[in-house]
């Protein structure tokens, strides 16, 4: 299994700075289509970022944010850069999403999103995964 690091705030942005920059320089036209680098700079300074990295670059992100309950994580988005999908990245950022939930003692994790397709291919591991918390769904997505 690849192991998923968990950036706080810009410090992802900070880490991969560099990397996006020599994209954007040697194939601009990747930077631009790459549902990744979409996500990652928008949301980045009161989130807590999910990355997974594959030969040196990110190839699957998500994005978490504290909610307007104190006990409560809200996992915003996963995105999986097209050229890696199937390859079950999702399922592992979810489990260190996780775990991250139960060492950090919150009792729920709030889960929404623009894509409720998305979510569905999701269902299986978010159930199987929640396992000390409580998994709340406010996409209107029936997890039951």
């Amino acid at each position: 299994m690849n192991q998923v690091e968990v950036f706080h705030g810009m410090a992802f942005l900070d880490r991969y700075r560099d990397q996006e920059a020599a994209l954007a320089q040697s194939n601009p036209q990747q930077l631009m289509t790459s549902r990744l680098r979409y996500y990652a700079p928008q949301f980045l300074s009161n989130q807590v970022t999910f990355a997974l990295e594959l030969d040196g670059t990110v190839v699957a992100i998500a994005g978490c944010e504290q909610a307007t309950q104190a006990d409560t994580l809200w996992l915003c988005y996963v995105a999986v850069d097209e050229g890696y999908r199937g390859r079950k990245l999702s399922t592992q950022l979810i489990e260190r999403i996780a775990q991250y939930v139960r060492d950090r003692g919150y009792r729920t994790l709030e889960c929404s999103g623009y894509s409720t397709s998305g979510l569905q291919r999701l269902r299986p591991v978010l159930q199987r995964t929640a396992q000390g918390f409580f998994l709340k769904d406010t996409s209107h997505v029936d997890y039951s």
